[in-house]
């Protein structure tokens, strides 16, 4: 189940995903945003914090390219598709910004992305 922050959290991210804003935008809303999200504080957004965290932190040290720390942070944003309505008018602005991005299937070498779902 996804909360609040977590449809926020996505929503930012496919932002930064499809190019509607760069990378130092979305850092700078998120990193603020989430540095005390922890399994006890927001269980439903912790893991995607967690995963995020990981992939800028591997992206700053130099580990990833851009492109890599991208495709990396595609499978976050798998369930956009399930926000509430309630947070992005009808609906239709998450398929037209981010529809691209959710492939059919999960990633079978990444299984442990899917145990916040």
């Amino acid at each position: 189940m996804t909360g609040p922050m977590d449809v926020k959290i996505r929503l930012q991210l496919a932002r930064y995903l499809v190019g509607e804003a760069p990378l130092a935008e979305f850092e700078e809303s998120f990193l603020p945003a989430t540095w005390d999200v922890t399994p006890e504080t927001d269980p439903s957004a912790a893991p995607l914090v967690a995963e995020i965290h990981l992939a800028l932190a591997e992206f700053s040290n130099g580990h990833l390219s851009e492109a890599e720390l991208k495709q990396r942070l595609i499978p976050s944003v798998y369930n956009l598709v399930s926000a509430p309505p309630a947070l992005n008018g009808s609906g239709d602005d998450i398929f037209a910004s981010a529809s691209f991005l959710i492939p059919e299937s999960k990633p079978a070498d990444r299984p442990h992305a899917w145990e916040c779902w």
